[in-house]
């Protein structure tokens, strides 16, 4: 059966519908864009719902890998929760976005060799510029 979910990443300020089949195995499934219900004013000149959906979820993918890069590289700043999952600290990463959709992390606990290899990481996996360090 095609289900529709509203989503509101963490990343901008957009609201999404999107489709998957729940017929499909999870790790099968395809998201597609059913109807953008607000774009956010840095994603306004987005020109289609479709670009908006694919724009946003490469931003919010973006922004996950990279936590998750943090987490398997840099043990000093995880924790394990109830079910043995490693996960940050709280409050030592802190990221945004800027207008130019460059993700910046701000992490003053990392050395800047530290810094520099998470950067150099995220280079590697996304267009170089893309992640920023701090």
């Amino acid at each position: 059966m095609i289900r529709i979910t509203r989503w509101s990443p963490d990343t901008c300020e957009c609201v999404i519908d999107y489709e998957w089949d729940d017929s499909v195995p999870q790790n099968l499934r395809t998201h597609s864009i059913s109807k953008v219900i607000k774009k956010c004013s840095l994603h306004q000149i987005v020109p289609t719902e479709e670009d908006n959906f694919n724009v946003v979820t490469d931003e919010n993918q973006r922004k996950n890998k990279v936590m998750g890069d943090i987490v398997d590289n840099l043990p000093a700043l995880t924790k394990l929760d109830e079910n043995g999952n490693k996960l940050l600290k709280d409050g030592v990463i802190q990221w945004y976005y800027d207008s130019d959709r460059v993700l910046h992390i701000i992490a003053p606990t990392l050395s800047a060799i530290e810094k520099k290899d998470i950067e150099g990481l995220s280079d590697s996996k996304y267009d170089v510029g893309k992640v920023k360090v701090n």
